[in-house]
């Protein structure tokens, strides 16, 4: 687990980083995507070529966003054999069929990164766009002095194992982030000490049996029990801002000027979040929008996730 060529010290720093932005990954996609997965960090050491290839022997879906920190440029990359990435996004489409590729899942990744570091460096490294491809791996396409994170990606009954290749600034970073963990031993010792910790007291509690069997129909987990929920569509024509004495003045037969132009599109939003736009149009003498341009559907799982 601990590879000699990274110290102990900047080690567990990454593992802590890499810790926080795995919660906040799952819980992007699990709030914003209604996708529930476990990751778990196996394994982080320096990047060996041959070892690499040799563990992901065969065509593999290479999914690599350039990074930007600190004037050094790096890059992220997540892949995964060519196999468990297919059967991954097959199991995830049937409960979000929004996700429908891996760029669209990673890219999160990369934005729960980048608040991670923005709450603790102030400077958060820059991600570019997830490009996605499937390739066969050569040793010449891993750095030697990368870092390279092995991760357990779990979806229902499922498993499957995710790698990381990371630029080495990636280190430097993990230290500057000066994340100060206390761990259950440290507390157990303080307090055998005499030593105020802080902590609070808990008491324990036992909960009832939840084992209640749930039937096959009930889809737990998916998207489907959300068909039946409804949501507010609005049709935006546009909008403007006038002062108080103006709108105060307004009466029968006055003209409100919007920002947008005639013909151009009308901006359509489900719950207050720009989902698509369109273009008016008349049906059997009733106005009607039809849809010109939807969101990527990355965009739309980001919009959900805006406050």
């Amino acid at each position: 687990m601990t590879d000699s060529t990274i110290q102990e010290e900047t080690l567990n720093a990454l593992y802590q980083v890499e810790t926080a932005i795995i919660d906040s990954f799952k819980s992007m996609l699990a709030n914003d995507a209604m996708l529930s997965i476990e990751m778990e960090l196996q394994e982080i050491k320096t990047a060996d070529p041959a070892e690499v290839v040799q563990k992901l022997n065969g065509p593999v879906q290479w999914l690599q966003s350039d990074v930007e920190w600190n004037a050094q440029n790096g890059r992220n990359v997540f892949f995964m054999r060519d196999e468990d990435a297919n059967a991954f996004l097959a199991q995830v489409t049937v409960q979000n069929e929004a996700l429908d590729s891996l760029d669209v899942i990673f890219e999160n990744w990369n934005v729960a990164a980048t608040q991670f570091f923005e709450e603790k460096l102030g400077q958060p490294p820059a991600f570019g766009q997830v490009n996605a491809e499937t390739r066969e791996l050569q040793e010449d396409a891993v750095q030697a002095d990368e870092l390279w994170a092995i991760y357990t990606l779990k979806l229902g009954d499922n498993q499957y194992e995710v790698h990381r290749l990371c630029s080495p600034f990636w280190q430097e970073m993990a230290e500057a982030a000066n994340i100060d963990v206390t761990t259950v031993d440290d507390i157990d010792t303080a307090a055998s000490a005499g030593l105020n910790t802080g902590a609070i007291d808990v008491e324990k509690v036992n909960f009832g049996n939840l084992s209640e069997e749930i039937g096959d129909d009930d889809h737990i987990g998916s998207i489907e029990v959300l068909y039946d929920l409804k949501l507010d569509l609005v049709v935006e024509l546009g909008r403007t801002k006038k002062p108080i004495r103006e709108i105060l003045e307004l009466a029968r037969g006055s003209i409100i000027e919007l920002e947008k132009l005639a013909g151009d599109p009308v901006d359509i939003y489900v719950n207050d979040k720009k989902l698509a736009e369109g273009e008016v149009v008349v049906v059997d003498d009733h106005f009607g929008v039809r849809i010109t341009n939807l969101l990527k559907p990355a965009d739309r799982i980001k919009s959900l996730g805006e406050s």
